[in-house]
Parts: C-alpha cells; structure tokens; sequence
C-alpha cells in the first residue's frame, strides 16, 4: 500500500514540477491566442518551449521564447491552401507523385511548406518549399522522419 502511494505522490509531484518549467508569461501568452485549443501538451527543449495542440481539426506545433515571444509556428493543413507557385511547382517536379500529407510552417513571417509526396513505385518524399514555389531541400521521407527534422 505504502508503494502504490509513493508512485502516486510521485507521479504528482513530477507533473506539477513539469508545469512549473513552463513560464507564466508563456502560458498565458497561448492561452490567450488559442482559448480553443485541446489536447496541449508543453514540451522543454534547449532553445525553446514547444507546445503541441489541435484546435479546428488540425494539429498545431508553435514554439515561444522564454519571454514569452511567438518564434515558430507549424499547423498540418491540406494541400487546397498551397499557393499557386508551390501546386506548380510540385506539379511540374514531381508529376508523378501525390501529395499525402502538408504542414505549414511560419517562422519571423516566412512561410515554407513541408510536404509528403507518394509514389506507386518509389520512394516517397519529404519537400519544403518557400510561397513562391522554390524547392528549399528534398529528401527521402524516411531520412526525414529517422533524422527528426521537421517534415
């Protein structure tokens, strides 16, 4: 019995030292933004706290200073947002592939563009594209999702 109340004292005790590491000017600066969101899940990382949540049936990633400032926002999307330039580019580039999956990044107001492209017979592929249709790097979506970059 002792045992079961000492996990359990600890398991409180580490969730509420982890909400502690979130600052309060952080919290509140997302709450504020986003009083919708469900399913928050804060996250410390060395450069940044990383806050992932699904508000409008998209799943959103934003990353804030520890002043509290909004340095990085990443929302999956569907592929009907992309702009012209980028449907063209892909379209041209990569005729025969689909894209399967898009998630829109913003950072210090520069939009790119990670995208999953699906193949029949090859391998599928991980692309970020600027707005204005420049492919900025391609890899194998495997190497993408093994490495933890952001694709």
């Amino acid at each position: 019995m002792k045992t079961i109340a000492l996990i359990l004292m600890t398991a409180v005790l580490s969730l509420s030292s982890q909400a502690q590491e979130i600052p309060k000017n952080v919290q509140t600066n997302f709450e504020v933004h986003y009083p919708d969101a469900q399913e928050v899940q804060w996250e410390v990382t060395s450069k940044a706290y990383q806050v992932s949540f699904v508000e409008d049936q998209a799943q959103h990633t934003h990353w804030y200073s520890a002043d509290g400032y909004l340095l990085k926002t990443q929302k999956s999307a569907d592929a009907s947002v992309l702009p012209e330039p980028v449907q063209q580019k892909i379209a041209s580039t990569y005729e025969a592939y689909r894209i399967a999956q898009v998630t829109q990044q913003v950072a210090e107001g520069y939009v790119t563009y990670q995208l999953a492209l699906a193949h029949a017979e090859a391998p599928a592929l991980a692309v970020q594209v600027s707005h204005d249709g420049r492919i900025l790097e391609k890899l194998p979506l495997e190497t993408a999702l093994s490495s933890r970059q952001s694709f």
